[in-house]
């Protein structure tokens, strides 16, 4: 078999694993792409491949390293406090907020720090991490017997009656990804005590494979509180009680409250924007990819209708560049279509004044599948009469900096993905 690996074809007779041919002493590759399919570094060789080894700078191999870090932060915490309860929460600041429960006391920094001494031991020992296949009944015997009920009760749902696993030295978990062949392989990581637990940070790709620094961001932090405390009162914490209200016939209720919550954070919005009319000339919404911006920005419009408030709807997609030579390209040489340069700011910014201070203004319509402009008739605002803009660069400070900061309402959306598959 032929396996090529960069510019170097290596020659094999037998079926391997990548990392047996490969150099790795430092372990700075945690995983590889073969044939394009990204794979842990225990994957055997079947036939003849090509190789792309990854470390810490790849997305993937990331994910795959925080998987593996989990894993022994939860074999450390089951050796130094047996009947704890770990639970995995949402991201705060790039690092994983903690909590244990159980202790029989609050949760302090010796407790903090007897975790670290156990998961630096467990990793100075390169104790490798084997997955494997068992069968439901010693899955639910190794779960019952480790305390993890959650997963138990993840297990009601399988169908499959093999349960993927991983072992290492008499432990067992599975943290839904693949992850690197032993604990040498944790070179980095973080903990910092913030109460009521700990904050666990990790070698992000995007930091080029380092920690990140920590940014207390308040107002994040207030708002995954407030997500975790409707949780809790809703009783959803994990996929599995979902799927409870699904097989108990109650799904279009948890959907109904759902909205029901959705639709009093929108009536928050409007009486806030509605008690200071006067002064807000421009609402900007913004949010990643997809995440509902437009269809977030039309539920807006209509709570403000309700008020008496009638925003004329500009969406900073209108303001495209018609001609590819205006646009910012990638570290790929593509152009870079999410970038705030990628819109004629000029313009956005030419029309947006206007409009604030009265003049007739022609809106922008921007054809995507031609890349070409047209303009609706000019339109004029009535006293009173905002202008609501959606786009992912709407809370830029960059964008409109002659409309004064105070004249505008800013709203960010985004989906808290809260719920966890179990508490690892």
């Amino acid at each position: 078999m032929q396996v090529k690996i960069g510019e170097k074809v290596v020659e094999i007779s037998e079926s391997k694993r990548i990392m047996d041919i490969i150099d790795n002493s430092g372990y700075q590759y945690v995983a590889a792409k073969i044939n394009n399919k990204v794979k842990e570094l225990t994957y055997k060789i079947k036939g003849d491949s090509e190789i792309e080894l990854l470390d810490l700078t790849d997305f993937r191999a990331s994910k795959m390293y925080e998987a593996a870090l989990r894993f022994v932060v939860s074999m450390a915490c089951k050796r130094r406090f047996p009947n704890a309860r770990l639970h995995f929460n949402y991201s705060i600041s790039k690092s994983i907020f903690c909590s244990i429960s159980n202790l029989g006391h609050a949760f302090f920094q010796e407790n903090l720090d007897e975790l670290q001494d156990e998961i630096i031991k467990i990793i100075s020992l390169d104790l490798p991490l084997t997955r494997t296949k068992i069968t439901m009944e010693e899955a639910v015997a190794i779960y019952k017997k480790q305390g993890y009920y959650d997963k138990l009760r993840v297990l009601e749902y399988h169908k499959d009656p093999l349960v993927n696993i991983y072992e290492c030295d008499g432990y067992y978990d599975y943290m839904y990804d693949i992850m690197v062949p032993s604990t040498g392989y944790i070179k980095k990581f973080g903990l910092q005590f913030y109460s009521p637990g700990f904050l666990l940070f990790y070698p992000r790709s995007e930091c080029g494979g380092n920690l990140p620094k920590f940014e207390e961001d308040k107002a994040f932090r207030d708002v995954l509180r407030e997500a975790n405390l409707w949780s809790n009162t809703i009783k959803i914490n994990s996929i599995s009680q979902i799927n409870d209200k699904v097989i108990n016939g109650k799904a279009l209720e948890l959907i109904n409250i759902a909205e029901t919550r959705h639709n009093n954070q929108l009536a928050e919005i409007g009486l806030k924007i509605a008690e200071e009319i006067d002064r807000i000339r421009f609402i900007g919404v913004a949010g990643p990819s997809s995440s509902g911006k437009t269809t977030f920005t039309n539920r807006v419009r209509i709570e403000l209708l309700a008020r008496g408030i009638d925003p004329v709807m500009i969406s900073m997609d209108d303001f495209y560049h018609c001609d590819d030579k205006d646009y910012p390209v990638d570290e790929n040489g593509k152009l870079d279509y999410e970038h705030i340069n990628a819109l004629d700011l000029k313009l956005f910014d030419s029309v947006i004044y206007k409009l604030i201070n009265g003049d007739a203004v022609a809106l922008p319509r921007f054809d995507f599948k031609t890349k070409k402009r047209t303009f609706t008739e000019p339109v004029k605002l009535a006293p009173k009469q905002p202008v609501l803009v959606e786009g992912i660069h709407a809370l830029n400070d960059s964008i409109c900096p002659s409309v004064p900061g105070d004249q505008k309402f800013k709203i960010f959306i985004a989906p808290l993905a809260q719920y966890g598959i179990d508490d690892h």
